[in-house]
This record gives structure tokens, sequence and C-alpha cells, in this order.
């Protein structure tokens, strides 16, 4: 089972959907453009997309259950989470 999230521009950046759900071994696509800069970073899992950029499609897997917290180091308030279960 993999899932994706997507950055959301407008007066508040954030992630859409806000939080997905995945089975243990599986994936999320994080992904963004339209001009405004973003990086992402999922620390627990030591994942991170690197240096920011207009434009990404970065894919994490996450191995085992849990709550995993997503950041976009830029946007302090651009949080998301994956639950696997």
């Amino acid at each position: 089972m993999s899932g994706s999230m997507s950055a959301k521009e407008g007066t508040r950046f954030s992630w859409s959907p806000a939080s997905v759900k995945i089975a243990p071994g599986g994936s999320v696509t994080f992904s963004w453009g339209g001009g405004a800069v973003h990086d992402v970073s999922v620390p627990s899992i030591g994942f991170t997309s690197g240096a920011a950029t207009t434009e990404g499609s970065y894919t994490a897997t996450f191995p085992s259950e849990g709550e995993y917290s997503v950041l976009c180091v830029i946007h302090p308030d651009m949080r998301g989470r994956v639950t696997v279960q």
C-alpha cells in the first residue's frame, strides 16, 4: 500500500492530504511545484529531500508500524503525518 502528499499553496502552506495511512513497508511520494520553495523531511526514519527546490517529487519508504511526522524545514507550520499500520 502506498500514498501521496502534495504541497498545497495559498495563504498558508500545508500538505494535502494532511495525513495518510499505509501498510508497513509501504511508501509515500511527496511532491510540489508552482513556484514556492519546499523540501520534505521525515526525521524519525532519516529521510530528507535535501536542498529546497521549486519543484520536486520524492518517495520515502516506511518499514515499520508507527506515527511519523512529515516536515517542510523551510515552512515550520507545514506538517503532515504518515500512519503505518
